[in-house]
């Protein structure tokens, strides 16, 4: 009868590197858990990095692209003219300022702005200019033109409660001007939909935006009327204390009231 043989002992050195090569496999396995984890991260932060980058660019887009200033509509130059003369009143309501332009867009005023609405007779250049700086929008018409075309504008201009005028000017280069401040648009032909989008991208954004130029006249132009005087000699409007006094006048077109 064979006797069976002992197993020999597992040496301490054999048992040893056993455990350190399983500790190893550990170590292999989190460092390898780990680095699939932080490549997980690195990824999302680059998603949301991106995001937020699309975003701004979306932002920036919007505000300073889409929504800035035009310096043409549907082919039709916005010039943009002098800036000076912001809170310039003039020292009486009677002086005269020399203007660069026709009709003016900026520069020493009177001290009480032209009313907004239908102007039957060109506006003093120095109330005009006051209007502009309150955010304003006047579209000026040499005497002559259609009458169909004056009609256009006066309907442009029966669309808004506050912050836009118009009126005939005698020394224009073109025959219509479409004026705020620091900028003009010249025009050959009323054309509805330009005006409009000049209007809506200009009107309220003078210095002095805050005060409204309130709509109070609503005389439409009769070009069989006698010739009216040049807008520099015009008599001056009385002065008073708040710029916007006065209400609005019923709309002659409708006789029903407001016409915006």
């Amino acid at each position: 009868m064979s006797k069976s043989r002992k197993k020999k002992p597992t040496s301490g050195v054999d048992a040893h590197q056993r455990k350190q090569e399983r500790l190893e496999a550990r170590r292999a396995e989190r460092a390898a858990a780990l680095e699939a984890q932080h490549k997980a991260e690195r990824r999302s932060r680059y998603v949301r990095y991106a995001v937020i980058a699309a975003l701004i660019a979306v932002g920036v887009w919007f505000v300073f692209l889409r929504g800035g200033v035009p310096t043409e509509i549907d082919g039709n130059r916005v010039q943009q003219l002098s800036t000076a003369g912001v809170q310039d009143h003039t020292s009486s309501l009677d002086e005269v300022v020399e203007y660069e332009t026709a009709p003016p867009v900026s520069g020493r005023h009177a001290s009480s702005p032209a009313p907004c609405g239908t102007h039957a007779t060109p506006i003093q250049n120095e109330t005009q200019v006051h209007s502009l700086e309150h955010g304003a929008v006047g579209i000026q018409f040499k005497p002559d033109l259609d009458p169909e075309q004056v009609a256009t504008i006066e309907s442009i201009v029966s669309d808004y409660d506050e912050g836009v005028f118009s009126a005939p000017y005698e020394d224009m280069q073109t025959p219509i001007a479409v004026t705020s401040w620091g900028r003009k648009m010249e025009l050959d032909a009323a054309d509805g939909s330009v005006i409009s989008e000049y209007v809506d991208a200009f009107r309220n954004k003078g210095p002095e935006s805050g005060q409204s130029c309130v709509v109070t006249e609503d005389d439409a132009f009769d070009p069989d009327a006698a010739a009216s005087p040049a807008p520099s000699s015009l008599p001056s409007p009385s002065p008073s204390g708040n710029d916007n006094d006065g209400e609005k006048k019923k709309k002659k077109n409708d006789g029903s009231g407001d016409g915006g």
